[in-house]
């Protein structure tokens, strides 16, 4: 168990090393780019705290409008909403008076036809 722990820790340290090379070619190559376009290396942690003021304030505008305008559309469905409610009970209520009027008239021809059935009989 040791050996093999051991092992795989100098299988880790070689990944580690090589990663680690990886990355120093990536940030040689970053910053040769750097020079290239602007002359010289960007402190990009100056730069992130300079617009890190004005980030945060324009994020937390974003932020602000987007919640108005979330609220905005919510208001309004949910007016639609109350809106379709309404309509569904007015509809429904017209729908029962359909149905009564068919109940009664269903009677009445059950009536009728018992009538007629009795007066063919004598």
């Amino acid at each position: 168990a040791f050996h093999a722990l051991r092992k795989e820790g100098g299988v880790l340290r070689k990944r580690a090393e090589a990663a680690g090379a990886e990355i120093d070619a990536k940030r040689n190559r970053c910053e040769e780019l750097q020079r290239l376009k602007f002359g010289n290396l960007v402190d990009f942690d100056l730069l992130d705290e300079i617009s890190g003021a004005s980030h945060g304030d324009d994020v937390d505008l974003e932020a602000t409008e987007r919640q108005s305008e979330h609220e905005r559309v919510m208001t309004g469905a949910m007016k639609r909403r109350d809106g379709l409610k309404d309509d569904l009970m007015a509809l429904t209520d017209k729908n029962t008076t359909f149905l009564q009027n068919i109940r009664k008239l269903s009677e009445r021809q059950l009536f009728l036809e018992k009538e007629l059935s009795k007066k063919k009989i004598r």
